[in-house]
């Protein structure tokens, strides 16, 4: 371990922590736990040694009803305020720490019952903790806004040390696989749009598309619907919108521009190009894919209202990675997701079940979600070819153009190596006959 800074871990033997371990390795952060050695007096002085190491900046306590009835565990917590380091409780069935404690209280011996009360009276309600599913390394969390507070920041040779590029088109083979994508999703989206039009008073409908790329989902979704007089494609990338020019030429509709979604006068620019093709607002604004690439998914939404007309719709299709759902080789899965995602950092990975909360909390209304759900029951060779690349391995090629913009980097080069070799056992595993792979996308639609 060296002279770096680190967490010590807390948990019962009972419970598994990998998943969390994974994380906080991928993010940057050196943890120190024990595996091995049994409650007693060797494991009494290694514990009092790690925690007492000025290196030791804080503890995750994992709580679970094992947890919370463990000496062990309740030793830990002893010695870390006695140590004066700080804590927080990882709640592992997501509940809070009081709801873990009293199923604890129910369920032990006389005994347990005793070091739950004694381990209840360091979480008061007031403690913090955070639940399973909000652990979370990204910028803005809770936990890395409790590491902070606590002193303790990513490791200079991994997370620290190298720059997460921003979403490019332009990556190897995303090209392909955006276009295997817009296939993919015609119905999806064909549903969607035509709920929203079906509740639009006006029949002469201005569009706007959102990161249009060269336009293919863009002409296939809106050429064939008369209703439509005006299409408005906006992208950051110069190349596509002269593509997009092209593919769309012979459609005096569509016009496209290079606009910058992420600029803070975004939707000032769209209100001049608006006035530039005559028009006073938007009808429907439709967004495949783009929100979750944004830096500031509600800033943008909130903007929208400036361009759409009472009553105007957005229609957004997004992912959501923990929709991902595998077996047998889950584990494998769930750990590719996690590493990836802590190198990536410049998208949202877990946009999809946020979208309702969002359009809500922004003050739209009628607010519809639509699921489309993929798996590979049934499904051809090619089909689950598709499967793979849209859910996993893209992301080989996301990485690498992030290491060749940080050459070098030792940290990248150890990611990319154990990546190659995870995807290449997750793929053997999508052509087998008992594996089976779902995944959902999401479509909210809501009134400005």
């Amino acid at each position: 371990m060296g002279e770096k800074n680190y967490l010590f871990l807390s948990y019962s033997h009972g419970d598994s922590i990998d998943e969390f371990v994974n994380v906080l390795h991928a993010g940057g952060y050196a943890t120190v736990f024990d595996e091995t050695i049994s409650f007693g007096e060797e494991w009494d002085l290694k514990v009092r040694r790690q925690l007492r190491n000025p290196r030791c900046k804080g503890m995750l306590v994992f709580l679970s009803e094992k947890s919370a009835s463990s000496n062990a565990v309740l030793t830990e917590i002893e010695y870390a305020e006695k140590y004066d380091k700080p804590y927080a409780a990882i709640t592992l069935n997501n509940e809070t720490p009081q709801k873990i404690f009293a199923a604890a209280v129910r369920h032990g011996n006389e005994n347990a019952q005793f070091v739950v009360e004694s381990m209840a009276e360091y979480f008061p309600q007031n403690k913090l903790y955070i639940l399973k599913s909000d652990f979370d390394l990204s910028c803005g969390s809770k936990l890395h806004k409790t590491f902070s507070e606590w002193g303790i920041r990513p490791d200079s040779d991994t997370a620290d040390d190298y720059i997460a590029s921003t979403y490019k088109s332009t990556i190897l083979g995303e090209k392909e696989r955006l276009r295997w994508q817009a296939d993919g999703y015609v119905d999806f989206d064909k549903s969607a749009i035509d709920r929203a039009i079906q509740t639009l008073p006006g029949k002469e409908l201005v569009v706007l598309d959102l990161g249009c790329s060269d336009a293919l989902v863009t002409y296939s979704r809106f050429a064939s619907r008369p209703e439509v007089v005006k299409v408005i494609g906006v992208d950051y990338n110069e190349k596509d919108i002269e593509a997009a020019k092209v593919r769309c030429k012979d459609d005096p509709r569509f016009v496209f521009y290079n606009v910058d979604l992420n600029r803070s006068d975004f939707n000032l620019q769209i209100k001049e190009i608006l006035r530039e093709n005559g028009v006073d607002g938007v009808d429907i604004v439709f967004a495949a894919f783009i929100v979750q690439h944004v830096i500031n998914p509600k800033i943008l939404l909130l903007k929208l209202f400036d361009i759409l007309k009472p009553g105007g719709k957005v229609i957004i299709r997004e992912s959501d990675d923990g929709s991902k759902i595998c077996y047998p080789n889950d584990k494998l899965a769930e750990e590719i997701i996690r590493r990836t995602n802590a190198i990536i950092k410049s998208s949202d990975r877990d946009i999809g079940r946020k979208l309702y909360s969002y359009l809500s909390e922004l003050g739209y209304e009628n607010i519809e979600v639509l699921y489309s759900v993929n798996d590979t029951v049934n499904k051809s060779r090619k089909e689950k070819e598709w499967l793979f690349t849209m859910g996993f391995a893209f992301r080989m090629n996301r990485i690498k153009s992030i290491y060749d913009e940080n050459p070098g980097n030792e940290f990248l080069r150890k990611e990319l190596q154990w990546l190659e070799t995870a995807l290449d056992k997750l793929k053997i595993s999508f052509f087998s006959m008992n594996f089976c792979y779902s995944v959902r996308a999401y479509i909210a639609i809501g009134s400005a």
